[in-house]
């Protein structure tokens, strides 16, 4: 049966969402794009990240249908891809949770994050969904915000040698059925999914957009996927930021 995307495959490049980019031109239907060292990817906000050469780099490009608001809520949907693959691969299945808005925690150490960027040409929207799992070197990241965790890879917490190829083909099987899910029950459904695998929720966070400092309970995500805290002042939405986990329990007060 004839798959329904294409795999592109790479020795090194500088980073695949770069590499998705010139792809849209010619694009007929969904791309992988997959490379064994990634020289310059980069993180959410402009952010560099030093991806090492032993780790997992891939990039999948499509043409969502959906409108361009609600384009963001396939953060979700692929972290959910990403922590079943991750999941599938060790036996520590209850043991990674999703950080929102686009990282995997194992042992409360960053494994694995997701960048979504939306390229629009000729009046139409191209999505482009970067993934990068720590298999096997700790990378690190340059110009970061002060943080309550620090990176870690799943050889060195769980003991796992996972292949980065391998890993590809049951990441694209596991996108495939989340997109299914998203299709049919559409958002609520893939939000129920997120929360159950949810970090730290109830829990006390520290919350930073641009020079905007806040301090509250984590309460879950909306049906915008926006983040849900509760402050001293009231109940906030956010829809991007920085979120840092507290160790103290009292952030609100009774």
């Amino acid at each position: 049966m004839e798959r329904n995307y294409e795999i592109l495959s790479f020795d090194r490049l500088e980073s695949t969402n770069s590499e998705a980019v010139r792809h849209i031109s010619g694009f007929t239907k969904p791309i992988w794009i997959w490379t064994k060292t990634q020289t310059r990817g980069r993180g959410r906000s402009g952010r560099n990240w030093h991806s090492g050469s032993k780790n997992f780099f891939a990039t999948y490009l499509q043409k969502p249908n959906e409108p361009l608001r609600d384009i963001p809520l396939r953060s979700f949907l692929a972290g959910l891809a990403l922590h079943e693959t991750l999941c599938a691969f060790t036996e520590f299945k209850h043991d990674f949770y999703l950080k929102w808005p686009n990282d995997v925690i194992l042992s409360r150490k960053k494994v694995a994050g997701i960048l979504l960027e939306n390229n629009r040409q000729s009046d139409e929207n191209y999505l482009i969904t970067g993934f990068g799992v720590n298999l096997h070197e700790v990378p690190a990241l340059e110009d970061a915000p002060v943080r309550k965790y620090d990176p870690g890879s799943i050889a060195q917490l769980t003991g796992f040698d996972i292949s980065s190829r391998e890993f590809l083909d049951r990441l694209i099987q596991k996108v495939n059925k989340y997109e299914k899910v998203y299709h049919s029950d559409g958002f609520w459904r893939i939000r129920e999914l997120w929360l159950e695998r949810a970090f730290d929720l109830g829990k006390g966070i520290f919350f930073r957009h641009g020079k905007i400092e806040t301090r509250g309970i984590f309460e879950g995500i909306d049906h915008n996927g926006r983040a849900i805290v509760v402050t001293p002042d009231g109940i906030r939405y956010f829809s991007a930021g920085d979120m840092f986990f507290e160790d103290s329990k009292d952030v609100v007060g009774n």
